[in-house]
Parts: structure tokens; C-alpha cells; sequence
């Protein structure tokens, strides 16, 4: 496989790429809570992190390995808090366990891209 300029099919970037993907759905989950929870504390924080995942999503979709693990670090906290946060956020249950799952996914499979790195 060779390289074009953007980058898209470098060797070794599948796991990086899907990761972006990953965090792509976290942001849209965070974002939901908005619809799900109406306008407040919890609801706002969660959609500026939503905001936050959505650009290391587009920086890892493109894929820029350097973000590796600064995402990592984001989702494996977004999934410990929410995990944290499920009896206490005010949200329903169902609306956080999509965050905790997609977000320890997305750490998951980060963590197994630095491991082989």
C-alpha cells in the first residue's frame, strides 16, 4: 500500500482511524445528553466535552498518531467518570452507558495502538 499526501493509507493507522471514529460517536453521545436531559449543569459540561471529543475524533480520523495519547487519556477518563456518574448525574442510566462504553472502547483500542508502538 502506498502513502498519498493526506495520509490515508499509511501503514499501521486502521487502529488510530478507528479510534477517531470512536471518539466521533462519543461526541454525538455527549451532545445527546442536551436533547435527553434538557439545558443544565451536567448536560452543558458533558456537551463541551462532546465538543472536545469531537476534535480529537477529526484529528485522529485524519490520522495525526501524535494525538494518540492525549485521546487515550481523554476517553479512559470519560469512561472512569462516567462510570462514577452513573447514579449521580442526574441523567438516566441509559443515557450514560453509551458514554462509558463508547469511551472505554475508544480507550481500549488506543491503548492497543500505543501498546504496539
Amino acid at each position: 500500500m502506498t502513502s498519498d499526501t493526506a495520509g490515508r493509507h499509511r501503514p499501521g493507522t486502521t487502529m488510530v482511524r478507528m479510534a477517531g471514529w470512536l471518539m466521533l460517536l462519543g461526541a454525538a453521545t455527549h451532545l445527546l445528553t442536551l436533547a435527553v436531559g434538557g439545558i443544565g449543569h451536567a448536560t452543558t459540561f458533558l456537551a463541551g466535552v462532546g465538543i472536545v471529543l469531537a476534535v480529537l475524533g477529526i484529528g485522529l480520523v485524519r490520522p495525526w498518531r501524535w494525538l494518540a495519547a492525549l485521546a487515550f487519556l481523554a476517553a479512559l477518563a470519560g469512561a472512569v467518570s462516567g462510570f462514577g456518574a452513573l447514579r449521580t448525574s442526574g441523567l438516566p442510566d441509559w443515557a450514560v452507558w453509551p458514554m462509558v462504553a463508547v469511551d472505554g472502547l475508544a480507550a481500549l483500542v488506543l491503548f492497543a495502538d500505543l501498546w504496539r508502538r
